[in-house]
């Protein structure tokens, strides 16, 4: 399962358990837990969910 999201103005491919390099993002703390509400599309294997512009409710 993956998701692509918009993450300061640029669209990144995130995977669980996986790490993800993005440009500085304000009131985040090292080692913590980040979630980000702007999923434009959802890949569960196979099955494609893509927004319009977002993915209602995917976080």
């Amino acid at each position: 399962m993956y998701a692509i999201v918009e993450i300061n103005g640029q669209q990144f491919k995130a995977e669980e358990g996986k790490k993800l390099f993005v440009h500085h993002i304000k009131d985040a703390e090292a080692g913590k837990t980040v979630e980000f509400d702007k999923v434009l599309l959802i890949d569960n294997n196979g099955a494609v969910k893509v927004g319009a512009p977002t993915v209602s409710g995917a976080k």
